[in-house]
């Protein structure tokens, strides 16, 4: 079974422009990291303590966690560039 939206053979693809001198790429960075921190909270009691947590583990420990978190996309692709 298959949502009727899903087109096969379909990728998802997103670009990011990336401007001389901007900060848009630190933001995509972080919002990046943030977004697999609360893909690990989603459903956990204490999600704002849980997140607290996350945010300061070590840069290790953070990678470790963000190849443990769940992956909502909608094709089941790794984008975690």
């Amino acid at each position: 079974m298959s949502p009727w939206w899903v087109i096969p053979g379909a990728k998802v693809r997103s670009y990011l422009f990336n401007m001389d001198n901007s900060r848009d790429r630190l933001r995509y960075v972080n919002l990046s990291s943030q977004r697999a921190l609360y893909r690990l909270a989603l459903g956990q009691p204490n999600q704002e303590d849980f997140l607290r947590t996350l945010v300061s583990a070590s840069p290790d420990r953070k990678e470790l966690l963000t190849r443990l978190s769940l992956n909502l996309s909608p094709s089941q692709m790794q984008d975690r560039s």
